[in-house]
């Protein structure tokens, strides 16, 4: 493939975000890579969808999907959605209030056109606020501004990397999938409607290789705002544990090394402790009315001895 022949789909879920949408869709209509942008109203109750509308019949490489019984069903849903109806073998994801820089894709043209083994590339997405208000907020959430890692990790140390922390994160803007990995990860969990993305990173890094791309000049911007959702900090909890726990049963049956499940573990145990959360009690009841021992023995038996502790 030649660089220039390089074409994603890029999926925009929207919801209530009329004010933003423009510019969103400005940010990748003219992008050389950008071979289509699908918009995805996910059940807006303001004028999203009619601004969608008339942004569609000015630039004809939109197009406008909505769920058939035009309801809220989170971003997961709405992501599947549009992952399921995308023409090109690449998928990329922009929040209706979020918005592409022009480099966008140069870096990852390169990289996927000139190394096919690839599997995903992460770039750097960098936060700016609407107000000082809304840059309170997402201080007060410990969220880093600088969305990126400090270092190129290589593919098969990402998932180390990402459950110890350290290195760095990348954000749903930032990163760029073949589907082809997809259908071996499975896409975003639909009972998830907080950590989605999260839970989707760790499945890639462990059966894909993620490399990195722009991780010093960013590629595109969280644009935070006072009603953005990432500010709903005590809603995120429960999901973040329930997302350890799917994460967990998507590990089930699954041959992976000694190091990924006692990483796994470990990350679990911390979390458990950070969150005042018994993660770990929770997921020892699952684990023993589990008819499945082969995979999750290595489970039972670090469970067992931690809660032997107390």
């Amino acid at each position: 493939m030649l660089k220039d022949e390089y074409k994603v789909s890029v999926i925009m879920p929207v919801y209530n975000a009329q004010k933003y949408i423009e510019r969103a869709v400005k940010s990748v209509i003219n992008l050389l890579h950008a071979g289509e942008l699908i918009i995805i109203d996910d059940g807006s109750s303001d004028d999203s969808l009619q601004v969608a509308r008339n942004l569609k019949t000015v630039y004809k490489r939109i197009r406008l999907l909505t769920h058939k019984d035009n309801k809220n069903h989170g971003p997961a849903q709405t992501r599947n959605l549009g992952i399921r109806e995308s023409k090109f073998d690449y998928v990329s994801f922009l929040d209706a209030d979020d918005y592409y820089l022009p480099n966008r894709f140069d870096i990852e043209a390169e990289l996927f056109s000139t190394i096919p083994q690839i599997d995903a590339v992460y770039g750097f997405t960098l936060a700016n606020y609407e107000s000082a208000i809304a840059k309170q907020i997402f201080e007060k959430g410990s969220i880093p501004e600088r969305t990126t890692f400090s270092e190129k990790i290589l593919p098969q140390d990402l998932f180390k990397a990402l459950m110890l922390g350290g290195y760095g994160c990348f954000h749903t803007s930032g990163i760029t999938i073949k589907k082809s990995l997809l259908k071996k990860t499975g896409v975003f969990n639909t009972d998830l409607r907080y950590g989605e993305d999260t839970e989707l990173w760790y499945k890639l890094s462990l059966k894909g290789k993620l490399v990195a791309g722009s991780i010093h000049d960013p590629i595109a911007v969280r644009w935070v705002h006072e009603k953005k959702s990432i500010h709903e900090h005590e809603k995120m909890i429960p999901y973040r544990n329930k997302m350890h726990e799917e994460l967990f049963s998507w590990m089930l049956h699954k041959p992976l090394p000694f190091e990924v499940k006692n990483l796994f573990f470990n990350a679990l145990l911390r979390c458990s402790y950070y969150e005042h959360v018994p993660l770990h009690k929770l997921l020892f009841k699952k684990l023993i009315s589990n008819p499945d021992m082969l995979f999750t023995s290595f489970f039972f038996k670090k469970l067992k001895l931690e809660l032997s502790k107390r």
